[in-house]
């Protein structure tokens, strides 16, 4: 009978010690609980502040908008815009700014050109009856120095095949991201659909008077930004 008092007795100071130390993790817990930091949801038009860049293929759109424009249209089989690559940079500031430059491969835009060049010069000549080489011989100069001519006469490479840079606010509003002019007023028929998540920007869709862009419908779109 007294090894039952003492096993009953050890059993309840058992029970007694786990229910301490239940109630002491209990306790722990909602200490931690307390100590937790509230972390507050930022919205798209703060995480959207910095600096995204993506690269985009303008290869078929280039030769698509060399097809399509006036007086450039007969040409349009002298060029080969395949390769060609731009650069897009977007910086969102704070204060609702933004900066976009776009940079293009120089030296392969001007390589396409030249390569047009030449093409068109040799059937000019050969219609008259010369080659290349005989007509830039008559103007004293060899085929490369007769292109470099051409090029220099036809383009201004600093303007034509320079980065371009775009100044302007923005604002996102209803889940679209609006793009203006500095000191316009927002225009609700002009603006991106995007998706944002992380470091990742999708600009999905543009639309301009309220329809798909040009750009939209040539393929352009969806382009994917990362965050720099």
């Amino acid at each position: 009978m007294k090894n039952v008092k003492r096993i009953a007795a050890l059993l309840l100071a058992l029970v007694m010690v786990f229910a301490l130390c239940a109630c002491s993790d209990s306790g722990s817990g909602k200490d931690k609980d307390d100590k937790v930091e509230k972390v507050e949801k930022k919205t798209d038009a703060e995480l959207i502040v910095g600096t995204w860049e993506a690269t985009v293929d303008m290869g078929d759109y280039l030769n698509a908008e060399m097809a399509g424009e006036p007086g450039m249209a007969a040409y349009a089989e002298y060029f080969d815009f395949s390769g060609v690559e731009a650069t897009l940079s977007y910086e969102f500031d704070e204060d609702g700014d933004y900066v976009l430059t776009i940079s293009m491969n120089k030296e392969l835009l001007e390589k396409v050109f030249r390569n047009a060049m030449q093409k068109i010069l040799e059937e000019a000549a050969a219609a008259e009856g010369y080659t290349l080489e005989e007509l830039a011989a008559e103007e004293g100069m060899t085929v490369e120095e007769l292109l470099d001519a051409a090029m220099e006469e036809s383009f201004d490479a600093e303007d034509f095949f320079g980065d371009e840079t775009e100044r302007g606010s923005y604002e996102i509003k209803d889940g679209k991201l609006y793009i203006f002019d500095r000191g316009d007023e927002l225009d609700e028929d002009d603006y991106f659909e995007y998706k944002l998540k992380g470091d990742k920007l999708t600009l999905v869709a543009e639309y301009e008077d309220g329809e798909l862009s040009d750009e939209s419908e040539a393929g352009l779109y969806p382009m994917d930004f990362v965050r720099k």
